[in-house]
C-alpha cells in the first residue's frame, strides 16, 4: 500500500467517526394525549462518554427532586409516567418539561438550547450551552478572555439599544447562542442576560446583546480562536 492510499484511507476512517459521533446526540421525543390534546415530550441522548453533560442538563431545572437518570429513555418514560398522573388537572399543577434544539454539532462541540414552558402558566425559560464533547464539559464563559472588559461592552450596547444597565457578573458571560451561516462559519453570538429584579408571571425579564465575528474576535479565549469553529 502506498503512501497516498494509506493517507486517503486515513482521512475516510476520521470522516466516518467524526460522522458517527455526531449521530450518536439525538433528541428523543414521545406525546401524551390528554382531554383532546397531544402533549410532545423529549430527552436529549447523548454519547454515553458525556456523563457530566447530561448530568449538567438535568440539573437545570431539577425536576425530579435532584433524582439523576443515567439512561435518557427512562428519564423520557419518567417524564410520561408523571405528566399522565397530573393529567386530571395539569393546570393547577403547573408543571412541565424540558424542550432542546440543537444549534450547532460537530466531533468535539455542542451547542445548544434547552427551554421549558409550565403547563396552564404564562411561566417560561430558556438557557444555552457551549459544550465541550472530548472533555465532558460546559465551556461556558472560559470562552471569552477579558471578560469583565467584555462586560462594559455588554453595558454599553443595553443602555444604547434598552436605556438600561444590569449588575452583570462574568458567569453572565455563559448564557450565549452562537450562530452560523449556511456555510456553518461562526458569524455572530448573542448573549442572554436576565433582569433578576425585573420579574413577572412569566419569568424574569431577558435582554439580548449581539456581538458580530469582527466585534467577539479579540474576546475569544486563545484555545479557540484556531479551531474548526470559529477559525479568525
Amino acid at each position: 500500500m502506498s503512501k497516498l492510499q494509506f493517507f486517503y484511507i486515513l482521512c475516510i476512517i476520521i470522516l466516518v467517526d467524526q460522522k458517527i459521533s455526531a449521530q450518536n446526540i439525538t433528541i428523543l421525543k414521545d406525546s401524551v394525549h390528554i382531554s383532546n390534546q397531544y402533549y410532545v415530550l423529549e430527552e436529549m441522548n447523548l454519547s454515553i462518554k458525556n456523563k457530566n453533560i447530561y448530568k449538567i442538563l438535568q440539573q437545570k431545572y431539577n425536576l425530579f427532586d435532584g433524582n439523576y437518570f443515567k439512561d435518557p429513555i427512562n428519564r423520557l418514560t419518567a417524564k410520561k409516567e408523571k405528566l399522565i398522573n397530573l393529567s386530571e388537572d395539569l393546570n393547577r399543577h403547573q408543571y412541565g418539561f424540558e424542550s432542546y434544539e440543537i444549534l450547532y454539532i460537530d466531533s468535539k462541540y455542542l451547542a445548544l438550547s434547552i427551554s421549558i414552558q409550565v403547563f396552564g402558566s404564562p411561566w417560561e425559560d430558556s438557557e444555552y450551552y457551549f459544550f465541550d464533547l472530548e472533555k465532558d464539559t460546559n465551556i461556558g464563559n472560559s470562552l471569552f478572555k477579558n471578560r469583565k472588559k467584555l462586560l462594559l461592552e455588554c453595558n454599553k450596547k443595553l443602555i444604547n439599544q434598552e436605556n438600561i444597565r444590569l449588575n452583570l457578573e462574568t458567569s453572565d458571560l455563559s448564557n450565549y447562542i452562537l450562530v452560523f451561516d449556511s456555510n456553518r462559519k461562526f458569524n455572530e453570538i448573542i448573549f442572554v442576560f436576565k433582569d433578576l429584579n425585573n420579574y413577572s408571571v412569566s419569568g424574569n425579564q431577558k435582554y439580548e446583546v449581539s456581538f458580530t465575528r469582527i466585534e467577539i474576535e479579540n474576546f475569544i479565549a486563545s484555545k479557540y480562536r484556531n479551531t474548526n469553529i470559529f477559525k479568525f
